[in-house]
């Protein structure tokens, strides 16, 4: 409805207007950097940005362990997140496996599953073994709000920070978070 109103690029706007102020600054100073790198308006980089968090994380994802797979093989968790965008969206056309590689020690390496040029994760996996996706939670009876860090920035702060699914499980439960979402966590053990 907001959007026949004011328009995709006036929503997108708006969603960064009611989370900027959440926004780990380290995630302002990327957009920046993607902007000045490319020569697209950093308006136009965050518009990118707000997407996900705009739509609310409509795809899908599955953990499977125990009796579900064959732990012979020496796995003891699989996780799958589909990027559900559509036959008519372009952004399947430009998956990006990023590798972070963090400057202190109490941050790990991981590795995230976007698009080209997206900033934050969809996926991924980090050095402590620790995995995460999501998925909306169409059903939930809680309070929604637009004002908090976009979830695309919290998979990738639990990601960087988090050592344990404890780690991970108290971060989400600390920060402010803005919509309903179904949060895969998985671990080796």
């Amino acid at each position: 409805e907001m959007i026949d109103t004011i328009g995709t690029y006036g929503f997108l706007d708006y969603v960064f207007d009611q989370s900027q102020i959440f926004i780990p600054n380290k995630y302002i100073e990327l957009m920046t950097g993607i902007a000045d790198g490319t020569g697209i308006p950093y308006m136009q980089v965050v518009r990118f940005q707000m997407i996900p968090e705009a739509i609310k994380a409509k795809c899908s994802m599955v953990g499977a362990w125990n009796k579900a797979i064959d732990i012979n093989d020496g796995y003891t968790l699989i996780q799958l997140r589909a990027l559900d965008n559509g036959e008519e969206s372009p952004l399947p056309n430009f998956p990006t496996l990023a590798f972070y590689h963090p400057d202190t020690d109490d941050e790990f390496v991981y590795n995230s599953l976007a698009y080209s040029g997206f900033v934050g994760a969809f996926t991924g996996i980090s050095s402590s073994m620790l995995g995460i996706c999501e998925k909306y939670w169409n059903d939930c009876e809680c309070e929604e709000s637009r004002r908090g860090e976009p979830w695309n920035f919290v998979l990738q702060d639990i990601l960087e920070y988090s050592k344990t699914k404890d780690d991970a499980i108290n971060y989400l439960n600390s920060t402010n978070r803005t919509c309903a979402i179904y949060v895969g966590v998985g671990d080796d053990q």
